[in-house]
């Protein structure tokens, strides 16, 4: 749920950025859509890092370097 949340603020965000000329109807189903999009091609990378601390502790590691 928490990584869900943060792609549909990264949406928001992104959305609002955009400058697109979207009618205001049309707003949620494109933050949506993007969410969606980021949870596809991030959720399980993200998933698995907040789940496996192992994995954390490691990138940890090597950001320390």
């Amino acid at each position: 749920m928490v990584a869900e949340r943060c792609f549909n603020e990264i949406a928001k965000k992104k959305v609002g950025a955009s400058g697109a000329a979207l009618r205001p109807e049309t707003v949620p189903d494109r933050i949506q859509r993007d969410a969606y999009e980021l949870s596809k091609k991030y959720g399980k990378k993200v998933h698995e890092i907040l789940v496996d601390q192992e994995i954390l502790n490691n990138t940890k590691s090597l950001a320390q370097g």
